[in-house]
């Protein structure tokens, strides 16, 4: 009997696992760095080419050219961190992907398959998924010879996340890594195993962060008032022409420059007094359909000068810049 229920345990637990389907992978598992970009030696050009908060399109992007083989801590000067800049985490890549169906139940597995970290610190990563924080630690084994490719026989490691499904959501998905302590970890593979029901959707150059209306209007030279829709954005490699509708008002078309911007499509003022209402957003090129979704509509006050200020606006990453923002104009 004991026997009987064991296997049937076993018989349904691998029946639930083997239900889980890889969703998306960034490179391939086969203890080697090369299809990633910088690589081999090219660490050094990694604050040119990959500081800040890049953007990984899932669908889009490509290991070779949109991501870094390896991730900096904050302790490795050649990608701005180290002594001069307070030993603090500088760098949190972004991975996001569309997801066509969603799945209330279940578990997805996050795997972040290294070639090899350094030995010199243990090396603390955080990992964000949609706003859920989790941080992993990994004692590292491999010398600067690996980061150099002065060898290629690096020690692997693997950090696994496992994670409700109730976290991810139809639409746009972002999963966001940085090392937090420590130094540099280089890329193997990453990989989303999701239950079979998740569906990747599809991906343009253009990455759509948010859509909303603002929570203010403007006053125009004319003394009429308008409210922005607020569109957070990322232009992948080339600029392109991009029309954002709004419906029963004119279309507007731009031209959207390379890298992130926010940018503001006006609309005519909401009514005061009116309950708010679901507007439908869309952007696209020619017939291709970038963007589709919801606003919300309502009314607001004037924006002032004021609320553009931010007083710790350049304060970061350093130890003595206390308030270069505010003082200088």
């Amino acid at each position: 009997m004991r026997f009987t229920l064991s296997f049937l345990f076993v018989f349904f637990a691998w029946g639930a696992f083997s239900q889980n389907k890889v969703l998306f992978e960034i490179g391939r598992q086969d203890g080697s760095a090369s299809e990633f970009a910088l690589y081999p030696n090219r660490y050094d050009a990694f604050l040119a080419q990959f500081g800040g908060e890049k953007s990984y399109y899932v669908g889009y992007s490509v290991p070779e050219k949109h991501w870094s083989y390896v991730l900096p801590g904050p302790l490795d000067q050649w990608a701005g961190g180290g002594y001069w800049a307070g030993f603090h985490p500088r760098h949190f890549p972004s991975i996001w992907f569309q997801v066509k169906n969603a799945a209330k139940q279940g578990n997805c597995t996050l795997s972040l398959i290294f070639a090899g970290v350094n030995d010199t610190h243990s090396v603390k990563i955080r990992i964000e998924i949609n706003g859920h924080r989790l941080e992993k630690e990994i004692k590292g084994e491999d010398n600067s010879a690996l980061l150099k490719s002065e060898t290629t026989s690096g020690k692997p490691q693997t950090v696994t996340v496992n994670f409700p499904c109730s976290w991810l959501k139809k639409g746009i998905n972002r999963i966001q890594l940085g090392s937090i302590a420590g130094s540099w970890a280089i890329f193997d593979c990453i990989r989303l195993e999701t239950p079979e029901k998740m569906l990747l959707g599809e991906a343009s150059s253009s990455l759509i962060h948010s859509v909303k209306a603002a929570p203010f209007e403007y006053l125009l030279g004319d003394g009429s008032r308008v409210q922005p829709v607020l569109v957070e954005m990322t232009q992948l490699d080339e600029a392109r022409e991009l029309t954002f509708q709004v419906n029963g008002f004119p279309d507007i078309t731009r031209r959207i420059e390379a890298g992130e911007s926010i940018q503001e499509i006006y609309i005519p003022a909401f009514p005061a007094g009116r309950r708010p209402e679901k507007a439908v957003f869309t952007i696209q090129q020619g017939n291709e359909i970038v963007y589709r979704g919801d606003i919300v509509r309502s009314p607001a006050p004037l924006h002032e000068y004021a609320d553009d200020v931010d007083l710790m606006m350049g304060t970061g990453n350093s130890r003595w810049m206390f308030k270069p923002g505010p003082c200088l104009p």
